[in-house]
């Protein structure tokens, strides 16, 4: 076994396959990694099976909203940092008086340096996580 330390995971959920996309081209510059989910159902059955370590959700939905599915995934993991998009601000706003913790929301469109140092500011509250866990 190697000291080196497991890459963090990272869930992108949208309905929307043009969002993937864009997510897609952020990591491949960031030289990053994503799994991707297009509802708030499947990204709950994926974080159930192994938990992620930051998700992107989209608040606006169908099946199951980004709300719903943020509700479920935080009675497994309370401490998951989430990202929520939408273009709709009062679902955010929804959204983020129902969980202010560890919860960014960022309306769309959004810029790529504004995604990027969230994203770097939650994987380092992660990987702090993992290591008071005692995991690497």
């Amino acid at each position: 076994m190697t000291n080196e330390e497991k890459p963090s995971r990272i869930l992108v959920v949208d309905d929307v396959e043009g969002m993937h996309d864009v997510f897609r081209a952020f990591f491949k510059e960031w030289k990053m990694n994503a799994d991707y989910a297009s509802s708030g159902r499947e990204a709950v059955d994926k974080h159930a099976e192994h938990p992620y370590d930051l998700i992107v959700m989209d608040a606006n939905m169908p099946v199951m909203t980004g709300e719903e599915a943020i509700a479920i995934i935080r009675d497994m993991t309370p401490d998951v940092p989430i990202i929520a998009i939408s273009a709709i601000d009062y679902m955010l706003e929804s959204i983020r008086e129902r969980f202010p913790h560890r919860l960014v929301v960022l309306t769309k469109p959004f810029s790529p340096d504004e995604m990027k140092a969230l994203f770097m500011a939650f994987l380092e509250i992660a990987k702090n996580d993992r290591s008071r866990r005692g995991e690497k």
